[in-house]
């Protein structure tokens, strides 16, 4: 999928750029949140927020360099790879429970292996490939610093190995260094700055848009970002104020007769003022405007966007979170209409005891589009459950269902998604996993129509 870096986007299509203010989750389970869904996140914990994230703050998903692409020496180089991360492995197996002591800091280094099977490896709604595949996530971070002043670095690197086809290989790397300074209890700075070189699969970002031959390898960019936000007011105080800004730029690597049209820089600003009105619930207004520069299409446009939200603990086994508010996206081509809505976010967790966690989610946003359409609307409803048995077996349940807008055009999509997973903590730092994911697309214009099944078995190693 395409994701803008400064526009809440659909799971299932946007236009890829940076996020900065991305939740991070394990190998193998990763998938990013831009930053217009931080408004309905706590304002505390910011260098949390900026260096963990549900897909790392880029997508280090689906890439393959073309220093390993169809070269004499992909195999050893593979190889090495794999012997890496087998070094990660051994070295994680062996350093004390705190990390590894290097310099002034501790070294973390963590790797995910997984092998699955995917019955449509490029979305396609004919010609399917099904293929079993092989991945493995080596990355490494390291942290020092005191608990006013601190320093975080990662880096991360996926490779992913398809048997049925060499289309699908990539090689995804990912750096990203943080730096949170806390000079009071009052005032706190975070500096996020990163780079990613990763991809899109067959049938994703700009693919999803078009009707192409499926015979072209992976989308692979190039992308960077620089991200700070300030905070004032210490953690008792019942007013916080958070000023955000960043930047960004985001360049296609390959494919470049069609892929060029979404190549951009863009820039923003925003900020949010939240107020405890009870003592677990506070109000906050968020707002941000963001400009997005397409060298190679007419998109050049301005968005900004308002809200309200709401932020609660009706009791000791329900949360919430809720905002709700304005998007205007004016374009510089006036041949090109502009948008004018409502966008909204939201989240509600049950929790009937400490062992299981039920949630409801819903958003409703708006995001580029490459095709005749301009841009398209999205609204998505989801619920999930976690249960988390005696002994170490955590196992979860979610399904998705989102309809996607065209305007202006023809288009319409219902995309339902399901999943079921089991995680069974061996040790401390082991963890096996297995899961299976379906995935339905339902379009009125049927070359986008398709269906697709995942099973995949993981083992993560961390420190």
């Amino acid at each position: 999928m395409i994701i803008m870096g400064n526009e809440m986007s659909s799971r299932v299509v946007a236009a890829k750029t940076r996020e900065p203010l991305n939740k991070s989750g394990r190998f193998g389970l990763r998938r990013g949140m831009g930053p217009i869904k931080a408004y309905a996140l706590s304002h505390r914990g910011a260098m949390a927020q900026l260096m963990q994230r549900r897909a790392g703050v880029f997508h280090a998903q689906d890439s393959r360099s073309r220093l390993v692409r169809g070269l004499p020496g992909t195999r050893p180089i593979k190889s090495l790879l794999l012997a890496v991360s087998m070094i990660c492995v051994f070295t994680s197996a062996s350093a004390q429970e705190a990390g590894i002591e290097v310099g002034p800091g501790q070294l973390f280094p963590t790797i995910g292996l997984s092998l699955g099977y995917d019955d449509n490896i490029a979305l396609s709604n004919d010609n399917q490939t099904s293929s079993t595949f092989f991945r493995v996530s080596p990355g490494l971070r390291y942290q020092m610093g005191s608990r006013q002043n601190t320093f975080d670095f990662q880096y991360t690197m996926e490779l992913g190995e398809f048997k049925e086809t060499d289309l699908d290989d990539y090689l995804d790397h990912q750096l990203k260094g943080g730096w949170s300074y806390r000079p009071s209890d009052k005032h706190d700075f975070d500096l996020l700055a990163g780079v990613e070189y990763g991809h899109d699969q067959r049938g994703e970002g700009l693919r999803e848009f078009f009707d192409m031959p499926i015979n072209r390898e992976v989308d692979e960019f190039r992308r960077w970002n620089i991200d700070g936000v300030y905070g004032f007011g210490s953690d008792g105080a019942r007013g916080h104020l958070e000023l955000r800004a960043g930047l960004g730029d985001m360049e296609y690597r390959n494919n470049r007769d069609f892929t060029r049209i979404a190549d951009n820089d863009s820039q923003y600003y925003g900020g949010r003022f939240s107020w405890r009105v009870a003592p677990k619930t506070s109000l906050f207004v968020d707002g941000q405007f963001s400009e997005y520069d397409f060298p190679s299409s007419n998109r050049d446009s301005d968005d900004t966007r308002y809200g309200l939200g709401i932020q609660w603990e009706a009791t000791r086994k329900t949360t919430g979170r809720f905002i709700a508010g304005r998007a205007d996206r004016d374009f510089d081509d006036p041949t090109l209409s502009d948008f004018e809505g409502s966008f909204w976010e939201g989240s509600v967790e049950w929790q009937p005891n400490r062992r299981s966690s039920f949630e409801l989610s819903t958003r409703r946003d708006v995001s580029f589009a490459f095709d005749t359409s301009n841009f398209l609307t999205s609204e998505e409803y989801g619920i999930a459950w976690r249960h988390q048995w005696p002994g170490r077996l955590v196992t979860a349940l979610d399904y998705t269902h989102a309809n996607l807008e065209f305007d202006p055009g023809i288009r319409e999509d219902d995309v339902n998604s399901f999943g079921v997973s089991a995680n069974y903590e061996w040790r401390r730092s082991v963890i096996f996993g297995v899961g299976w994911t379906y995935r339905d697309r339902d379009s009125n214009l049927l070359p986008f129509d398709y269906d697709r099944n995942q099973v995949l078995f993981t083992v993560e190693l961390s420190k």
